[in-house]
């Protein structure tokens, strides 16, 4: 991380970027958890939002062009713990030309399940980790990709498409892959449809084996995941719904996920449920989760909230719930 801040400093002293905007967020909660009877309770990062740290630079390319650097730093709140990139790359963009970008990134597919997540709670139960690991079964539960180059086109009359095209990544067990999808937004409504296929990715079967899974299912085949969202807002309230798929050679998952918004005043209520299923050819497993959020914006910027959550696996007869009180600040 020390590099990495050297070399940010360096960007703005040189005047390589003409522009150099810092920001981030830190989360913190008390959390209380049982999981299959156990129940423990802790201070805990990411219950609400991930904390980070974020440096974007942007210049005049010439050409009608911008150029921009983006430099996202995890960071992790226990003792002796390590910073990590959630994302790093660097690329060209215009309004005419659209935007194409090369490093490591956030892949269309999760962005489209992520911002229609309504409670966009990572770490809680019923939350957003649990609905992609479950609906997209991403085995390295990591919506990243290194080594990707990114195009997203301009708005034509509300809809933007983009193509990603994903290098080897030893590191993450993640092969070669691609991904296409296209979006549309006019008014109170708006829609995603997102593809993405990856190659030697090693998998899980959450839906099977429950709160506690570990180990891979699977390695080396292509798993080809999917998902089409939409919402719509009704003044009241915004409604949204998602559905997701993913098909690996030994194990088939789908699921849907349906999510309101209801803002009044300085709080929002939020509240979702999902359901999912997978196959492996010999047995079908299920799961459902639901999530319930109460958040009061004390401002701009800053927010306490409570949340409760839990996702239940039926058949491998295994419940995670969490109960949870935290504040969150943006800068």
């Amino acid at each position: 991380m020390k590099k990495t801040l050297v070399a940010v400093a360096a960007l703005v002293a040189t005047g390589a970027f003409a522009q150099v905007t810092i920001g981030g967020a830190v989360d913190m909660a008390v959390v209380k958890s049982s999981q299959d009877g156990v129940s423990t309770t802790q201070m805990f990062g990411a219950t609400n939002e991930f904390s980070n740290v974020t440096f974007r630079g942007v210049a005049d390319a010439g050409m009608g062009l911008k150029a921009e650097a983006f430099i996202d730093l995890g960071l992790y709140d226990r003792a002796g713990g390590a910073q990590f990139t959630r994302e790093l790359y660097v690329g060209l963009k215009s309004e005419e030309a659209g935007s194409l970008r090369l490093g490591r990134q956030l892949t269309p597919l999760f962005l489209a399940a992520a911002t229609n997540e309504v409670n966009g709670a990572p770490a809680a139960a019923g939350g957003l980790e649990g609905v992609l690991a479950i609906v997209l079964v991403d085995g390295v539960r990591d919506a990243r990709r290194d080594g990707t180059i990114q195009y997203v086109s301009p708005s034509f009359a509300g809809i933007t498409a983009n193509v990603q095209s994903t290098q080897a990544n030893t590191i993450l067990a993640v092969g070669t892959g691609y991904g296409y999808g296209l979006s549309y937004s006019a008014g109170a409504f708006a829609a995603q449809y997102q593809v993405e296929k990856t190659k030697d990715e090693s998998i899980l079967d959450y839906i099977a084996q429950g709160a506690g899974a570990v180990g891979a299912t699977t390695d080396g085949d292509t798993t080809t995941r999917s998902v089409l969202a939409a919402s719509y807002d009704f003044g009241m309230a915004r409604a949204h719904y998602m559905h997701g798929t993913a098909k690996h050679t030994a194990l088939d998952v789908k699921g849907d996920y349906y999510g309101i918004s209801v803002p009044m005043g300085a709080f929002t209520l939020t509240g979702s449920i999902y359901t999912a299923s997978s196959n492996d050819g010999a047995a079908t497993s299920k799961a459902n989760g639901t999530l319930y959020k109460l958040n009061y914006a004390l401002s701009k910027k800053t927010n306490a909230y409570i949340i409760s959550g839990q996702d239940k696996f039926t058949t491998a007869d295994s419940k995670l719930t969490t109960n949870s009180f935290g504040i969150s600040h943006a800068f």
